[in-house]
């Protein structure tokens, strides 16, 4: 179990995650699996926060690195299925929410990636499948369209903080 306060870094990978095309409005899904994680491999749930299944954790800070400047909204999910049901509230479980608007990109000496972060968060994350992932949905709420490949190439990186589970 880690100490308190300890956090591990959880990154999507810009090369094979988040890669399709995405129209205003339109959404992607990532559940990342548990592996080497930072900084050994991208896209993968570090195994010293995915030991037990659960993910259980703290979400203290989101970043999102991306080549575009558009206005991004990362949902977290509990469950593979996401926004599955349309109809049915008990079947849904989001557990956070957090958009960043276009003007919220800031490029590094007017150049380059575009960087948006949120700190100060304090929300729970357990996957309840119990299959150690994590579940992301990127929306993309700009009305420029997102582009596909290595053009709209984009990574979300988490910070959590492990918990004695749920």
């Amino acid at each position: 179990m880690a100490q308190a306060g300890a956090l591990t870094l959880v990154s999507t990978d810009p090369a094979t995650q988040f890669t399709a095309a995405l129209a205003q409005n339109a959404y992607d899904t990532v559940s990342l699996e548990a592996g080497e994680g930072i900084p050994e491999k991208l896209g993968f749930v570090d195994q010293g926060i995915g030991a037990g299944r659960t993910v259980a954790s703290r979400l203290r800070a989101i970043a999102v690195i991306s080549k575009e400047n558009l206005a991004w909204e990362i949902w977290l999910w509990g469950q593979g299925t996401f926004n599955a049901s349309g109809s049915d509230p008990a079947k849904v479980f989001p557990l956070g929410r957090w958009a960043f608007g276009a003007a919220d990109g800031v490029q590094l000496a007017g150049t380059g990636l575009y960087y948006y972060y949120s700190d100060a968060n304090d929300h729970p994350y357990v996957d309840l499948d119990r299959k150690g992932k994590i579940h992301l949905m990127l929306v993309n709420r700009s009305v420029t369209g997102k582009s596909a490949g290595a053009t709209g190439a984009m990574r979300i990186q988490l910070a959590l903080e492990a918990t004695m589970g749920w």
